[in-house]
């Protein structure tokens, strides 16, 4: 019984895939940003991310649960699961994220996040995104005390990490070019 289900997944996942493929490519994602970094930022969410029609499951997300357009999470139930997100609602709703996580960075840095480059703080935002990031991890205090090399070292001691690169999936790289954002000196 199980591989009737496991078979119905994937062509499912694979029919969600191509279907947010074809839509996208007709009308793309836009973002309303007019901060060119902001914009940058919207890019690469849509490129770490994807973006999915219907809703998916991230099986290496921390959070369990439906995720649909771009990493979007329907965490406070103000959209309604199952149901199509066009790309124009899926780019509202990483304007929507984008704007969320940005400001969670500012409160988690009061007094760094002026003096963070646009690399920097586009890894936070990322690892922001993810759900990888809380202001009692490590790494977060490390940045804070302004050691930026010690702090990357310990954003990739995690299991998440370590399985993602013994698995070789996507995460292990995002993470790796999240610490090399960090690295980087002005």
């Amino acid at each position: 019984m199980a591989s009737i289900f496991d078979w119905a997944n994937k062509n499912l996942k694979k029919a969600n895939e191509g279907i947010s493929y074809l839509t996208q490519s007709i009308f793309p994602l836009e973002s309303s940003f007019k901060d060119p970094w902001k914009r940058k930022l919207f890019d690469r969410m849509v490129e770490e991310e994807g973006y999915m029609a219907f809703p998916y499951t991230d099986i290496f997300s921390s959070k369990k649960g439906e995720l649909q357009g771009v990493g979007h999470s329907n965490e406070d139930g103000g959209r309604r699961m199952g149901m199509w997100a066009t790309p124009g609602e899926a780019s509202g709703l990483l304007d929507e994220d984008i704007t969320e996580k940005i400001t969670k960075i500012e409160d988690m840095f009061p007094k760094r996040y002026g003096e963070m480059d646009e690399g920097m703080r586009s890894a936070l935002v990322d690892m922001a995104f993810r759900g990888n990031i809380k202001g009692n991890h490590k790494f977060v205090k490390l940045l804070r005390e302004g050691k930026r090399d010690a702090a990357a070292d310990e954003y990739l001691n995690h299991d998440g990490y370590r399985r993602s690169k013994k698995a070789g999936t996507g995460i292990y790289g995002r993470m790796d070019e999240n610490a090399a954002l960090l690295r980087r000196k002005k």
